[in-house]
């Protein structure tokens, strides 16, 4: 039986310095980044989790970013991210295994889905 948890995103910002200091908190949770597309809807690129959301989604901003995909969109200039807090490890497991069956994201490894409960987020 899948474990139902309710997501509460927040709204897509720009992917900036100045924005994820002033919007995320240093909580833990689950992020989506988003790029945007010409025709102006956003796609996600990259899902993940962090123990602390502003922590990590600086992180991705830095020149110190190892993966090359990711590192490519921000470069672009037009990534955007989005979050939910979720304080359980195992949720949070569970709800990034979620969101990389969801999306299959393509800055994610697609031969390494992340461990986790099988969850259904956001359940009707």
């Amino acid at each position: 039986m899948k474990t139902k948890i309710k997501l509460i995103w927040a709204p897509y910002r720009r992917h900036t310095r100045s924005s994820v200091r002033l919007r995320v908190p240093e909580r833990p949770g689950v992020y989506k980044l988003a790029r945007l597309r010409q025709d102006g809807k956003l796609v996600v690129f990259y899902v993940g989790q962090a123990k602390g959301l502003r922590g990590r989604l600086l992180e991705h901003l830095s020149r110190s970013e190892p993966n090359r995909c990711i590192r490519g969109w921000i470069a672009t200039g037009r990534t955007y991210f989005s979050y939910a807090e979720v304080p359980r490890q195992r949720d949070r497991d569970g709800a990034e295994r979620y969101l990389y069956i969801s999306y299959r994201p393509a800055c994610n490894d697609p031969r390494r889905i992340p461990a986790g409960p099988d969850i259904d987020a956001n359940p009707r």
